[in-house]
């Protein structure tokens, strides 16, 4: 034991090949030990050794299978595969061995929520309650999933009785009070806010109170106060991250340089029948509206915000590179040169794993808009909604969004602008480069008729429209993007030029935007 607790120090240092030698020596020296095979697990996976990590937390299970701590790394061990059904059958075998347990309910509750299946997540969180589940854990996790399931009181509630506890940490929870709802002069929390601001709070802890106060602000009209709220926040958040502007913006540049005709047109394309649906753009624009009228069609699936495109392309591009040492590729050159149906069968084992059959799969992460060209080679059949938006509105508000580690240009508007100038150029080539492949759906038009839209886009993706795709507010599916509180209600119109509120504050942008000539005096 005191090996083996060595050899995990030894890995929390990042010094894995000593840990790898102690943990060889106790496995030769004492196989039938179930912790011998839980640190030989933990090997595997810093050497991302998968399949390994699997037969040996497998067989420290056999040898104690009465420990929740090995089978919770099992289903560590299948989120990383990508099976995340299987990860979620895990947890749900151990929480029903456990069914006294709090703290084992809530670690299976948190395993479901991975997965966005939030209403899965519910059950075990409730059971944790009927135990008197009350800490300070319990109750985070409780309140966003009540949010996420569209449970308002609940999660005001959850909310209420976490700040009840007065603990040091309160800013996230403060964000998502702020979002459940629109605030009025009746019912709001920004004088609280205030009062809470006005002391010396950790930086990240007053990010999420800045961001919470300035929407409470905007929803009471105080737009002035609201953007003064909203520009402190980002500014700490930006001081917060690390993110150079230039390396994202020159990514976007080697991506036109390498996808022109002739190179693309080199590129055999996969053999796969499969047609996912991606919708792309940039983040707030419609990007869940969307999902939630696709989502009615019979047949269709969704995956959410997966990065499992992003993860199979990157996977067979690293193996390629590996394979082809003498060619000192970069991933741009290698992406032109590997067999796309690997691509395709990686993509859809994985949504299978994750999210099970289906005829269509719809991937709505909006940054897909990066690789529509390596999209089109993996999936000819694919189909691409690309939403856009005014610039101005766009651009406000991804400015007013507090993101969690994503979007880092999003804090700074002078570096909002600049990517998004990059992004305009990248879908123009997209467009170029793949003519009428690509549909473009405005915002505008979706909130402003969305029965046109809606049977634009089913007749784009060979569907037959009906009324109800638009209801969206009828819908039962849980949502915990940014839009988790407007994809309750009924499609809206209100957001329409709502950046002219903050004209003044929102030059920058728009000098960056009218130079790139991408708006017009």
């Amino acid at each position: 034991m005191q090996t083996i607790h060595q050899a995990f120090q030894l890995l929390s240092r990042g010094q894995v090949e000593y840990a790898a030698n102690l943990s060889a020596r106790v496995l030769s020296d004492a196989p039938g030990h179930a912790r011998v095979h839980y640190l030989a697990c933990e090997v595997a996976i810093a050497r991302n050794q998968v399949a390994r990590a699997l037969q040996h937390i497998n067989r420290a299970i056999e040898i104690d299978g009465q420990e929740p701590e090995l089978k919770f790394k099992k289903a560590q061990v299948e989120i990383i595969q990508r099976q995340g059904l299987k990860a979620q059958s895990t947890a749900s075998t151990t929480a029903a061995l456990h069914q006294d347990n709090p703290s084992i309910q809530l670690h299976s509750a948190k395993i479901f929520s991975q997965f966005d299946n939030h209403a899965g997540a519910e059950a075990f969180l409730l059971q944790a309650r009927s135990l008197q589940a009350d800490s300070p854990e319990f109750l985070f996790e409780f309140a966003k999933n009540q949010f996420y399931l569209g449970k308002t009181l609940e999660a005001e509630q959850a909310i209420s009785d976490y700040l009840d506890l007065r603990l040091p940490t309160n800013g996230p929870l403060l964000f998502l009070r702020a979002r459940i709802q629109k605030q009025t002069r009746a019912h709001n929390h920004v004088q609280m806010l205030r009062e809470y601001l006005s002391r010396q709070l950790p930086e990240a802890e007053a990010t999420y109170c800045y961001f919470a106060l300035a929407k409470e602000l905007e929803d009471l009209g105080e737009y002035a106060d609201s953007f003064k709220a909203l520009k402190t926040g980002a500014d700490i958040q930006r001081k917060l991250i690390r993110f150079n502007l230039a390396d994202e913006l020159s990514n976007i540049e080697n991506l036109i340089r390498t996808f022109q005709p002739a190179s693309v047109a080199g590129i055999p394309d996969s053999s796969s029948p499969r047609a996912p649906i991606f919708i792309i753009g940039m983040p707030r624009t419609g990007t869940t509206l969307v999902e939630r009228i696709i989502a009615k069609l019979e047949g269709v699936k969704s995956a959410g915000e997966t990065y499992d495109f992003t993860l199979a392309m990157s996977s067979v591009i690293n193996q390629y590179i590996a394979a082809n040492p003498g060619q000192k590729l970069s991933s741009l050159d290698a992406a032109l040169k590997v067999n796309h149906n690997d691509i395709a069968e990686k993509y859809i084992h994985n949504l299978r794993g994750m999210f099970g059959e289906a005829e269509q799969y719809v991937d709505k992460l909006p940054f897909n808009f990066l690789y529509c060209g390596v999209i089109r080679k993996t999936f000819p059949r694919a189909r691409i909604i690309h939403l856009v938006r005014n610039p101005m509105d766009t651009c406000y508000a991804i400015f007013k969004t507090l993101f969690h580690q994503v979007y880092n240009f999003s804090y700074d508007l002078d570096e909002l602008a600049e990517y998004y100038v990059a992004y305009r150029q990248l879908m123009d080539h997209w467009h170029k480069l793949m003519p009428n492949t690509i549909l473009d759906v405005a915002y505008e038009e979706l909130v402003s008729n969305p029965h046109g839209a809606s049977k634009r886009i089913a007749d784009y993706l060979g569907f037959n429209w009906s009324e109800e795709l638009i209801e969206i507010q009828d819908s039962t599916a849980a949502s915990s993007t940014a839009s988790a509180a407007q994809v309750r209600e009924p499609i809206y119109t209100s957001s329409i030029h709502l950046w002219r509120k903050f004209e003044g504050e929102l030059a920058p942008v728009r000098k960056k935007l009218l130079a790139a000539n991408i708006i017009s005096d």
